[in-house]
C-alpha cells in the first residue's frame, strides 16, 4: 500500500510532461509487478515465532522497562542532591536558565535511545514467499541490494591491462623480459615444490600408518592441501597422533 501510495503523490503522477505518468492504482501495480520481474524486490511473508522466542522477547522488554526505571530514579535522585545544594549555598537567587539547559541536554540525550527501541521492536522475522507477485494489500516486500565492490572493479582493470600488456611482449625492453622470464622460474619452481612435498608427506603417512597398523598418523605440513591462506598453509609443520584400542573403540 505504501508502494502504491508513494507514486501517486509523486511527480510521475501529477505532472502532465513526463513520460511515465501513474493514473491510477493498476497502473502502479502493473510497474511494480514489472521491478519485481527484473529482481528489483520481492515478496515475503512473515515467521510466526515459537513460544521459547516470545518468552525471551518478554523477558527482554522487561529487563529494559526496569533498566529505564532505574535510570530514571537515578535522575530523581540527582535532581533532588543539586536542589538541596543550591539551597544550602549562599546564593541568593539560582540561576534556572543553566538548570533548563541541563534539562534539554538530558531530554536530547533520550531521544536517540527511544528510537534505537523503537527500530528494535519493529524488526521481523521474513521468509521469501513462493507466489511472487505484488498485491495491492498489507503485504510486505524487500529490496534485493547487492552493490558491487570496488575490488572487484579494480581487479577487472587489473586484469584487463595485464592481458595487454602480455599481448605487446615482443615490444617490452630486455632486462623486463629477462626479469619475468626468471620470475616465471622461480614461481615454477615453487609450484613444483609444493606438489613434490604433497607427494611424500602422502607417501610417508601411508608408510608409518602400515608399519604400525594404523597406530601412528603423521602428517608433514597438515593445512598444505587445506583452504586456508597462504601463511596458513605452512601451520603446523606437522601433526602427531597416536591411536590406542580404546581411541578406535570410541
Amino acid at each position: 500500500n505504501q508502494a502504491i501510495n508513494t507514486l501517486l503523490d509523486s511527480k510521475w503522477a501529477k505532472s502532465t510532461k513526463s513520460d511515465i505518468q501513474f493514473t491510477d492504482r493498476k497502473s502502479c501495480v502493473y510497474f511494480l509487478e514489472r521491478l519485481m520481474v527484473k529482481g528489483l524486490f520481492h515478496r515475503a511473508t512473515k515467521i510466526e515465532r515459537s513460544k521459547k522466542d516470545k518468552d525471551k522477547l518478554k523477558k527482554k522488554k522487561k529487563d529494559e522497562e526496569i533498566e529505564d526505571d532505574k535510570e530514571k530514579k537515578n535522575k530523581k535522585d540527582t535532581k533532588k542532591i543539586k536542589d538541596k545544594d543550591a539551597k544550602d549555598s549562599d546564593a541568593d537567587k539560582p540561576d534556572t536558565s543553566d538548570e533548563k539547559k541541563v534539562d534539554e541536554k538530558e531530554k536530547k540525550k533520550d531521544e536517540p535511545k527511544k528510537e534505537e527501541k523503537k527500530k528494535k521492536e519493529k524488526k521481523l522475522r521474513l521468509n521469501m514467499a513462493d507466489e511472487q507477485r505484488f498485491i495491492d494489500a498489507e503485504e510486505i516486500y524487500v529490496w534485493i541490494y547487492d552493490p558491487v565492490p570496488m575490488s572487484t572493479f579494480l581487479i577487472g582493470l587489473l586484469m584487463v591491462l595485464g592481458a595487454a600488456l602480455l599481448c605487446v611482449f615482443p615490444l617490452w625492453p630486455d632486462w623486463l623480459r629477462v626479469a619475468v622470464y626468471y620470475v616465471s622460474l622461480v614461481g615454477a619452481s615453487f609450484v613444483g615444490f609444493i606438489l613434490f612435498l604433497a607427494v611424500v608427506r602422502g607417501c610417508l603417512f601411508c608408510v608409518l600408518w602400515l608399519l604400525t597398523l594404523g597406530k601412528v598418523h603423521l602428517w608433514i605440513l597438515p593445512n598444505l592441501t587445506e583452504d586456508v591462506g597462504f601463511f596458513d598453509s605452512f601451520k603446523p609443520l606437522y601433526t602427531y597422533k597416536f591411536i590406542t584400542k580404546e581411541d578406535k573403540e570410541n
